[in-house]
């Protein structure tokens, strides 16, 4: 028997997981009696940690934080006033420039190939696809962040 034992990370990577230790840490346990017996010690506090109940509120939390909550009146917002007013001036202006140059704008079109309009409406619509799963992916990685604490 070697004169030093092993430390207790050692033994309790042993008594967590006998398979994935060292070979020098299963050699000593297999002729280490004081080892041994800390081993089956951690192995008996691990299973009394796993068979614990989990804790529970004996209150209903989601009613305490709720009522702390102060309701909101929906106000009149000058920045999102601000917002629809550019949003309508830029969609107003481009409808007026489309009206102006339509004739322009038609023979543009009519010019490209079928194959290449289509192409461009399929690399388009390719493109929406991929950011709206992307958009979903990161709000579904928010929601389960929100509702892991």
């Amino acid at each position: 028997m070697k004169a030093e034992h092993l430390s207790e990370m050692e033994i309790q990577q042993f008594a967590l997981d006998k398979t994935g230790c060292e070979k020098h840490i299963a050699d000593h346990m297999e002729r280490c009696d004081e080892c041994i017996a800390k081993a089956a010690n951690y192995q008996l506090m691990f299973s009394g940690i796993k068979h614990q109940l989990k804790p529970a509120f004996d209150f209903d939390l989601t009613e305490l934080v709720l009522t702390q909550i102060p309701e909101t009146k929906p106000g009149f917002s000058s920045s999102l006033f601000f917002f629809y007013f550019i949003v309508v001036i830029t969609m107003g202006s481009i409808g007026i420039a489309g009206y102006i140059f339509r004739e322009y704008l038609f023979k543009l079109f009519t010019g490209i190939l079928p194959m290449i309009m289509y192409l461009i409406i399929l690399i388009s619509l390719a493109i929406l696809v991929f950011q709206g799963v992307e958009m979903y992916k990161k709000y579904q990685d928010r929601m389960r962040s929100l509702n892991s604490y």
